[in-house]
C-alpha cells in the first residue's frame, strides 16, 4: 500500500520534496505498507502495517514527532516517548493544526491508549500542560480509545463503549462540555453515549451514534453542525433532515456526512472493499445489508456500484440480505441501495457487512472484544490472495489456518463482524 498526494507543497507535506504545488497525484517517498493516513495543516502523518508511525511536512512545533523542528520534506519516523526508540503498535493517527499557529499530532496504539505530539497552546496534546513536545507524550486518563481526530487546536477520542472525550480550546464550545473554557486534560462530552464514528473541525466537532443520528457542537458560524441555524452550540445538537448516518468527516467550516435523509429521496449508503491483493484478477465479494424493519422486492439491480457489479441476492424482511458482487482488486467500491424495494421509507440501514459465511472469535483481531472496522482494517492489510504464504507479522489473519489470508479468510473474518463495539 503506497500512498499518494496533492495540492501545497510549500513546506514539502506531499513528502516529494520541497517544490512547486502538485495538481495531479504524485507518490510520497518511501513509503509502502501502510494502513492509515491524516493531514494536518501543513504536515501529513501515516501508520505502517507494522505499527510504526511516518511524519513529513512542517515541524516548527515539533509536529512531525522526530524530536526536531525541522521541516521535512519526505517521510520521517515518529520518535519514541522521551526520543527514545520509535513509536509501535499504532493503529489510528490523526493530525490537526493551523497555517500559523502550530499543529499537533495524535496516534492510538493497540491497548487503547492515546499519544500526541505538538504545539500545545491549549493543552491540545492533553498531558496536563502547554508545553511544546517535539516526541509523543500520552494523554492523561484516556483507556480504550478506538479512534481520536484533531480539530484546529483541541482534540477528540472515541472510547469502545461509545463515549467521547475532547481537551484543549473551547474558545466555541468545541469541547462540548456546556462551557468555553479551555481544558488541558480530556473531559467527557455531555449527553452522549453510543457513538460509533466522530470528526473535528477547525473549531467544532462531530459524532455519529449507533443508532444512525448525527451530532455537532462548537463553532457553527457558517451552518457546519446542521441543526439549521449558525448558533454557537456548547453541547451536542442533533443534524437536521438526516438518519442511518454511518460516518461523519469536518472540513475547516463544513462537514460531511454519509448516510439518507429522513425521507428518503436518497439511499442509504454502505461501503465495501476488494481485498487488497495487488492483482487485477476477478475477485467475489459479498455485501449484506440489514434494514431496521421488513422491506420487499430486494434485487441484484438495487445495490448501484461504482465499480463492480451484482449479480445476485439471497434474503428477506430485514434482512440481512446478502449481495454476491464481482469486481477487479484491489481498490474500494462505494454501494447504494436503491429502486423498487417496498416500503423502504422509514427503513434506514441498521447495520452493513463486507462478506459472510463462517464464525469465528479469532477475527477480533485488536482484542478489544468486538469486530468492527478497525479489525477489518488490520485484516484487509494482511490479504495476499489465494495459495500465497503471508508475512509473519499477518499469522494471526490466517483464519483457516491454510498457510495465505485469501476469500476463505475474508468470509470467516465477516462471518463475525458485529460493527462498531
Amino acid at each position: 500500500r503506497t500512498v499518494w498526494a496533492w495540492g501545497a507543497n510549500r513546506y514539502g507535506q506531499l513528502g516529494v520534496g520541497v517544490g512547486h504545488d502538485q495538481h495531479t497525484p504524485v507518490q510520497v517517498s518511501g513509503l509502502t505498507d501502510v494502513q492509515i493516513v491524516a493531514a494536518g495543516a501543513r504536515h501529513s502523518l501515516a501508520a505502517k502495517i507494522d505499527g510504526t508511525v511516518w511524519a513529513w511536512g512542517r515541524n516548527g512545533e515539533g509536529q512531525l514527532g522526530d524530536g526536531t523542528t525541522d521541516t521535512r520534506v519526505v517521510p520521517v519516523q515518529v520518535k519514541g516517548p522521551g526520543g527514545v526508540g520509535f513509536m509501535t503498535d499504532v493503529r489510528a493517527v490523526a493530525a490537526g493544526g493551523h497555517d500559523y499557529f502550530g499543529s499537533h499530532s495524535l496516534a492510538v496504539k493497540q491497548d487503547g491508549s492515546v499519544w500526541a505530539w505538538g504545539v500545545n497552546t491549549y493543552g491540545q496534546l492533553g498531558d496536563g500542560t502547554t508545553i511544546e513536545r517535539h516526541t509523543p507524550v500520552q494523554v492523561a486518563g484516556l483507556s480504550n480509545v478506538t479512534a481520536v481526530a484533531a480539530g484546529g487546536f483541541h482534540s477528540v477520542a472515541l472510547t469502545n463503549t461509545g463515549t467521547v472525550w475532547c481537551w484543549g480550546r473551547n474558545s466555541f464550545g468545541q469541547l462540548g462540555n456546556d462551557t468555553t473554557t479551555d481544558s488541558h486534560l480530556p473531559i467527557q462530552v455531555s449527553g452522549l453515549t453510543d457513538v460509533v464514528s466522530i470528526a473535528a473541525g477547525y473549531e467544532c466537532t462531530l459524532a455519529v451514534s449507533s443508532d444512525g443520528t448525527a451530532w455537532g457542537w462548537g463553532n457553527n458560524g457558517a451552518g457546519q453542525l446542521g441543526d439549521g441555524t449558525n448558533t454557537l452550540r456548547l453541547s451536542p445538537v442533533q443534524v437536521a433532515e438526516v438518519s442511518g448516518v454511518a460516518a461523519v468527516a469536518a472540513g475547516m467550516n463544513h462537514s460531511v456526512f454519509i448516510g439518507a435523509p429522513l425521507d428518503d429521496t436518497t439511499p442509504p449508503t454502505i461501503l465495501a472493499g476488494w481485498p487488497a491483493d495487488g492483482s487485477t484478477e476477478t475477485v467475489v465479494t459479498h455485501i449484506a445489508v440489514v434494514f431496521s424493519e421488513p422491506v420487499e422486492n430486494v434485487t441484484p439491480d438495487d445495490l448501484m456500484l461504482s465499480t463492480g457489479s451484482a449479480v445476485s441476492v439471497t434474503g428477506s424482511g430485514d434482512g440481512p440480505y446478502l449481495f454476491t458482487v464481482t469486481g477487479t482488486a484491489p481498490g474500494p467500491v462505494a454501494a447504494l441501495i436503491w429502486g423498487d424495494i417496498a416500503d423502504l421509507s422509514g427503513n434506514v440501514l441498521d447495520t452493513y457487512l463486507w462478506a459472510f459465511d463462517q464464525t469465528s472469535v479469532g477475527a477480533d483481531l485488536d482484542f478489544d472484544g468486538d469486530v468492527d472496522l478497525d479489525d477489518y482494517i488490520l485484516f484487509e492489510s494482511c490479504v495476499t490472495g489465494p495459495e500465497t504464504a503471508i508475512a509473519t507479522e499477518c499469522v494471526w489473519a490466517d483464519l483457516d489456518d491454510d498457510g495465505d489470508c485469501d476469500l476463505d479468510d475474508f468470509a470467516i473474518f465477516a462471518g463475525h463482524f458485529t460493527g462498531a463495539q
